[in-house]
């Protein structure tokens, strides 16, 4: 099981959160924000997710590489 590393979050999240700071001040920077901030939070989630089912498959013998 490899670990996989976050990016949008993190230090492989900076060249990102650049782009998205570059659009402020005004709504696009607004929204772009609020974006990324869901876009962390489903990320985190979703890799989350992925490490329990490896954990379950793993104990199941059912793991595929």
């Amino acid at each position: 099981m490899d670990k996989i590393e976050c990016r949008y979050s993190g230090p492989l999240s900076r060249q990102f959160w650049k782009r998205v700071n570059a659009l402020f001040p005004g709504d696009a920077g607004k929204v772009a924000y609020g974006l990324g901030c869901s876009l962390q939070n489903l990320e985190a989630e979703v890799l989350q997710y992925l490490r329990e089912a490896e954990l379950r498959a793993k104990k199941l013998g059912r793991v595929k590489r």
